[in-house]
């Protein structure tokens, strides 16, 4: 079995208090004393009575580390090391001396304040998935990227081949009676088109190059399909950035993905269209099925859905790290969600999946995004594993009268190479309830 965890449920203080204890008594922080003080008092800190402010990185340093009251922790950074430290202790008692226990404590990153969250079961274990071949557009801020362009092009073409094959191979099927599972029936009937929406990479690296964030009203503003156009020629940026912005591709994580929609037994899929972001107009997301893939970053279509989403997707091009804004957190959730960055020791991933109706409610709408492509994977691997999303549905009861109700989950999950492995669903959310 694969073990996961749910937070927002309500735990007792007297169990968040026994889970603290059963840490403190492992062998691993008996033999570490500053990280059992560490963890001790930022418990204590977060389950005091009233609303006592986190502890500060300062506080921790005089308290635990013996530095003076006044030391500037941007010159001596010990609380962040052994912070890292305690994360792994925690993470490896939790899968191993504490792998009995209800409850599992991680610290998330951004802050020093314990969450606690019950464990549950997911079953069976999702396969390793294959190597991820990523498509990494070649750097385009110099002169030689003109160079790998046809190479690009060719890859490129030889995977629009492969997706108009199977869209081929669809058209022509025989939809099956049998019954699907309950996120997949509700996206394909015989009364709607489906429309399942590839990101935009060129759309990504065109940002990346240019270090700025594009919006879908710059995106409906393109000139015959450049995404960006230079101002001043002579600026290699620009120009760079105007070049990688004709081409249209896509990641292989898009292509996976319609692959495993192909799979789907029980789906009728007679009328679903793959479909690249830049083909779609506004008006395709009314009347329509749609299954956007990405973040608003890669599929700027996201952006019609941002005022019934919670959970926002966000980029910090300075870090180039990834990260999730929880809009309005409840008790025991996180504000933000750091995903790993380049140089990082994290490989955390995050992942949302949300199910919403279209923009004329007479439709359904899917949008599996991620942290980068591994992360939309992650949220692909759940979804397309049928014990997996039938108890997702049946233990955050998004289902009511035989009907899906409209929710948001957000997933974490760890990177492995180019692939991800473990998924625990983090917190969730009901939409229009």
């Amino acid at each position: 079995m694969q073990a996961g965890v749910v937070s927002g449920a309500s735990i007792s203080l007297e169990e968040k208090r026994e889970a603290v204890a059963h840490v403190l008594r492992s062998r691993a922080l008996q033999r570490a004393p500053k990280l059992r003080e560490f963890l001790r008092l930022i418990c204590e800190r977060a389950l005091s009575d009233g609303d006592a402010e986190p502890l500060r990185e300062q506080e921790i340093g005089t308290l635990v580390y013996q530095r003076s009251a006044g030391y500037n922790p941007s010159e001596d950074n010990i609380v962040r090391v052994e912070a890292r430290n305690l994360r792994k202790k925690l993470a490896d008692f939790f899968a191993d001396e504490g792998k009995e226990l209800p409850l599992v404590i991680t610290i998330p990153r951004g802050g020093y304040v314990p969450l606690f969250e019950y464990r549950v079961e997911l079953e069976p274990d999702l396969e390793p998935a294959a190597p991820a071949v990523e498509l990494e557009p070649v750097p385009v801020a110099r002169p030689r990227f003109r160079f790998a362009t046809p190479t690009v092009i060719a890859l490129l073409t030889l995977l629009c081949l492969w997706l108009w094959w199977q869209n081929s191979r669809l058209r022509a099927g025989t939809p099956s009676v049998a019954s699907a599972p309950a996120i997949w029936s509700a996206l394909f009937d015989e009364h709607h088109n489906t429309y399942l929406v590839l990101a935009d990479s060129g759309f990504v690296v065109a940002q990346d190059v240019l270090q700025k964030r594009f919006t879908l009203d710059n995106y409906l503003k393109r000139n015959h399909g450049a995404i960006f156009q230079a101002t001043d020629p002579a600026n290699e940026r620009e120009r760079a950035a105007e070049i990688v912005g004709l081409p249209q591709f896509t990641s292989v994580t898009g292509a996976r993905f319609a692959g495993n929609i192909f799979a789907l037994p029980g789906v009728p899929k007679s009328r679903l269209s793959i479909r690249y972001a830049r083909e779609i107009e506004p008006r395709d997301l009314k009347s329509n099925h749609v299954i956007l893939l990405g973040n608003a970053r890669s599929n700027p279509w996201v952006e019609l859905f941002f005022q019934k989403l919670n959970f926002r997707h966000e980029f910090d091009f300075k870090e180039s790290r990834a990260r999730i804004r929880n809009q309005s957190p409840l008790p025991g959730e996180s504000a933000v969600y750091l995903a790993g960055a380049p140089g990082d020791d994290s490989n955390d991933l995050y992942s949302t999946i949300a199910f919403l109706p279209n923009l004329d409610g007479t439709g359904n709408v899917l949008i599996v995004s991620g942290t980068g492509s591994v992360g939309t994977e992650a949220a692909g691997d759940l979804l397309f594993n049928p014990n997996l999303a039938s108890q997702m549905v049946r233990q955050l009861h998004l289902q009511k009268d035989g009907h899906l109700r409209y929710f948001e989950v957000l997933v974490r999950s760890s990177r492995l190479g180019s692939t991800s492995q473990g998924l625990q669903v983090v917190a969730h959310r009901m939409i229009g309830e």
